[in-house]
């Protein structure tokens, strides 16, 4: 993602992935910001669509993330698969959502589950992380209860208690995949 952004040839960079879209009330507000910008980036809010409706509670919306930026002053970084942009400047907001076509059903779900966990749990274990027993047993349900709880899920109703299984689910997955990482090092 850094070097597309240092492949840029405009002032301003718009970083958007495959799965989602600009909404014609972003859109509006890019390009009138952009006529006289007062920030040298902006977060905007990123609303998923799931099981056929829009997200608006379970910790998923709004979501808001850097993702316009002023060339020069943001660079990718965090951790993978949840990196984020830094930014040298001040950061504003902007009215409008990105939207996020985030699973084409539960299956995909599972699928980028199955892969998000082994990367988490990959650059965990790298960075000194270790899993211990209070990980696989305590986290899933506590992260159950704050995605349907409160994070307000019952609100997105079905869709609301599948996002709840499935970030418990993701939860077990990536810690019981950094336990068996460190169990594979010592042996």
């Amino acid at each position: 993602k850094n070097y597309a952004a240092e492949q840029c040839a405009g002032p301003w960079i718009l970083s958007i992935d495959a799965d989602e879209r600009v909404s014609p009330q972003l859109a509006a507000a890019i390009q009138h910001e952009l006529a006289a910008p007062r920030f040298s980036a902006y977060r905007i809010a990123r609303r998923s669509y799931f099981m056929n409706r829009w997200i608006n509670h379970s910790g998923w919306y709004p979501d808001a993330k850097v993702r316009l930026w002023r060339k020069g002053v943001g660079r990718w970084g965090g951790y993978n698969p949840h990196d984020d942009v830094k930014v040298a400047g001040p950061v504003g907001e902007l009215c409008g959502d990105i939207h996020h076509y985030v699973y084409r059903d539960v299956q995909h779900n599972l699928e980028t589950i199955a892969r998000y966990s082994s990367i988490m749990a990959d650059e965990l274990y790298r960075r000194g992380r270790r899993a211990r027993l209070w990980d696989l047993l305590f986290r899933p349900p506590l992260v159950f209860i704050k995605k349907l709880v409160l994070r307000l899920g019952m609100l997105d109703g079905r869709a609301g208690l599948v996002i709840a299984l499935m970030s418990a689910y993701s939860s077990y997955a990536k810690y019981a995949k950094l336990w068996e990482r460190q169990r594979e090092k010592r042996t």
